[in-house]
């Protein structure tokens, strides 16, 4: 089945926003238009995954939610569910309704709750005996002191009123405290145990490779899985208390050596503990955790052996059930940080009976586990989501997801067992985007953009296309992130200008708005560039380019895989990039002759959901290499387009910084902030105004080794202009 007849695209990786005048000229000149709309007769099918037996739809698809992290039931209450929003506010609704539309508040703890990157109000658990204990539980980070840069992990108990559905914030009680030496890896997740006690998932503190060695100390409860008693205090039977636990070792802690717990759960059927843990760079894990169990970090990296210097053999750790890898050259097995799940014990899909379900945040692969013995002997992938960042059970206990894009997804029996989905176009000859591939003539709907402010992407020139269906419109927004409907497509085509003067096609782009979520893809134009073959994994490929100077330079350019283009398309930004107002406010000149002000021609071709009048009217981004631009503006719009769709509100990144255009420089958090944290070449604020060289933004951009350089994605080759352009704004910055 199709999302409509065949589908379309258009670009990515661009920018945002920013301020400044003007507009341009309009959509048309005289009576004859810049651009027209049809419908595109694309090749794309609506999904690219369906289990044979295994459907994952939109649950309650009439509501909302703002980065939700949680979807949980009260005990003995069969009509409602609970959302927990990594800003601090915990949702309820009547689930009993699955077209209902409205949710209520029943805790409001944004007024306590750091919420950003990886911090915010992370877990949330009911006591066991609810509602007649009436008492909820909640992890978060805190923010009661202004001067924090980087909130501590708070768990605290609450007063709640069952009959109204509420909590009191005021009724607290703090029973747990630990200080967070970074912004990531928080851990996070709470939730009680069958034997009535709180377990709760705290990271190893953050950073790379576990610095601070947090998670094999048992004097802190870094990297660890605590358990404490309703009250706060410590069971007697925990593992490291007691005459003969080890000097100095913390009594809440029940396990120990674990880099990221982001979810555990316990199976309702044999009360065993499974646990997802984020890895680094190579291997993410799933475990199941016993009393005293010691998990490896940061010696192992799943069963890869990490920072051990005395070569400890893996036999000293406890093993994980399964662990699958990030550079999986299979799409479908792979993924770059694991969401744990729960195992399924409903009944409306039997082939997942007994199998631990789970995801990966940034693929958005859904998988079902089979385990025996402690080790994984089977592991299929059932779906996608986009983002999952929990999973849950309904009333009829079947499996809940929670996905960044504010959705609830359930998993359930498929209406057509043994259904397929249309292939996806081998080729980009197959995908009807282009009528002729040697000149890159679109096709019938299929529209060419181009961004104010562009992003850099390792040298390498670009042209951007965008469909949407004919019946569809955008939902436009003069200062923030367009919707786009389903079934929309954008294109961004890649070339590299090299030594020898020849320009050599690399690679064509497709981000498609598919139903289960925006999926990227890429097609690697063949050396003879008669066409380009999709690619199922990323790779990369040795250059000898055109430095720019006259000289060649050496360089590797890296082709993405499909799980990557996740990491820049963010949620906080929209998923979709270069196309906003700020950035389309400009002239181009269309493949018709007609040179017109890009907002102007779209709203003329009724793309947008209502009139939005005279581009004129609408903020403009400032092209950073317009020299007789101001500079600061210049210096704006670069970081908006290369670094603001993770840097801001909601963003996936720990590093509380908004480089939008838009927000005032005084509210970036980057002049004068320390940023001690990500320290590079002995720079230790993020901005210091007067000096470059000692500012972590320009440190960062400059940085020798690759891991450490900003952006971190298509930064192999370091933006000599871009480096200088932010720079000399540093330099002429005056201190406040």
């Amino acid at each position: 089945m199709r999302l409509f007849p065949r589908l379309l695209i258009a670009i990515m990786f661009s920018g945002l926003l920013a301020c400044g005048g003007g507009g341009g000229s309009g959509g048309a000149v005289g009576n004859v238009p810049a651009i027209s709309r049809a419908n595109p007769d694309l090749n794309f099918p609506s999904d690219t995954i369906q289990a044979s037996n295994i459907a994952i739809i939109r649950a309650y698809p009439n509501l909302r939610f703002s980065f939700p992290l949680l979807v949980l039931r009260a005990p003995g209450d069969n009509t409602r569910l609970y959302v927990v929003q990594q800003g601090g506010l915990i949702l309820s609704f009547d689930a009993r309704d699955e077209s209902v539309s409205t949710s209520s508040v029943f805790l409001d703890l944004s007024d306590r709750t750091r919420a950003n990157g990886e911090q915010g109000l992370l877990g949330f658990a009911f006591h066991p005996d609810y509602p007649n204990t009436p008492t909820v539980y909640a992890y978060y980070s805190a923010n009661a002191n202004p001067d924090l840069t980087i909130g501590d992990s708070v768990i605290a108990s609450f007063t709640a009123d069952p009959a109204n559905a509420s909590a009191d914030n005021s009724s607290t009680s703090e029973l747990l405290r630990f200080t967070q030496p970074f912004r990531n890896h928080n851990g996070g997740h709470i939730a009680f145990g069958p034997d009535g006690m709180l377990y709760i998932a705290s990271g190893d503190g953050g950073s790379g490779n576990d610095p601070q060695n947090n998670a094999q100390n048992l004097g802190n409860l870094l990297g660890k899985i605590l358990r404490i008693a309703p009250d706060g205090s410590v069971p007697a039977d925990n593992p490291f208390t007691g005459p003969t636990a080890p000097a100095g070792a913390q009594g809440e802690i029940w396990a120990y050596g674990l880099r990221n717990p982001f979810r555990f759960s316990f199976d309702v059927a044999t009360e065993r503990l499974w646990l997802g843990d984020v890895g680094q760079n190579a291997v993410e894990e799933i475990n199941l955790i016993r009393r005293g169990g010691n998990y490896g970090w940061r010696l192992y990296e799943g069963t890869r052996s990490n920072v051990n210097p005395e070569a400890r053999p893996l036999s000293d750790f406890d093993a994980p059930v399964f662990t699958y890898l990030q550079d999986d050259p299979d799409p479908q097995k792979s993924g770059r940080s694991i969401t744990g799940g729960l195992v399924y014990r409903g009944s409306s899909v039997p082939a997942l009976n007994a199998r631990y379900v789970y995801g990966d945040f940034i693929s958005g692969n859904i998988w079902a586990l089979t385990e025996s013995g402690g080790a994984a002997t089977d592991n299929v992938r059932i779906g996608f989501v986009q983002n999952p960042s929990s999973f849950g059970v309904d009333l009829d206990g079947e499996i809940l997801v929670t996905s960044f894009d504010g959705s609830l997804r359930r998993i359930t029996a498929a209406s057509d067992p043994g259904g397929s989905v249309d292939p996806f176009p081998q080729t980009l000859s197959d995908t009807g985007l282009f009528t002729h591939l040697a000149d890159l003539t679109p096709a019938r709907g299929v529209v060419e953009f181009e961004p104010a402010a562009r992003f850099w992407s390792d040298g390498a020139s670009k042209r951007r296309w965008i469909a949407i269906p004919e019946s569809s419109e955008i939902q436009f927004s003069a200062d923030g992130n367009w919707s786009f409907p389903q079934g929309s497509v954008t294109v961004k085509h890649f070339e590299m200008l090299l030594a020898d003067g020849n320009t050599k096609r690399l690679e064509t782009r497709v981000f498609l708005n598919q139903t289960s979520g925006w999926r990227g893809y890429t097609y690697r134009w063949r050396d003879d560039e008669s066409d380009a073959d999709l690619l199922l994994n990323g790779s990369t490929v040795l250059l000898e380019s055109d430095d720019g100077n006259g000289g060649v330079r050496q360089q590797t350019y890296e082709f993405p895989g499909r799980g990557q283009c996740l990491e820049c398309h963010t949620a906080a930004s929209g998923f979709v990039l270069g196309l906003r107002t700020s950035q389309l406010n400009k002239a181009l000149l269309y493949r018709n002759g007609i040179r017109a002000n890009q907002l102007g021609a779209l709203n003329e071709a009724a793309y947008f959901d209502r009139d939005i009048g005279a581009p004129e009217n609408y903020p403009v981004l400032t092209d950073p290499e317009n020299q007789a631009a101001p500079l600061a503006l210049r210096a704006r719009a670069y970081l908006e387009t290369n670094c603001a769709q993770c840097h801001q509100p909601g963003g996936p990144t720990p590093i509380n910084m908004d480089l939008r255009a838009a927000t005032a420089l005084a509210q970036t958090n980057t002049v004068n902030v320390d940023g001690t944290g990500t320290a590079v070449g002995g720079a230790t604020l993020r901005i210091a105004p007067g000096s470059a060289q000692t500012s972590l933004i320009w440190t960062r951009m400059n940085a020798a080794e690759e891991t450490v350089r900003m952006p971190p994605i298509a930064t192999h080759v370091i933006d000599a202009n871009g480096l200088a352009l932010i720079g000399d704004w540093i330099n002429a910055m005056e201190n406040p």
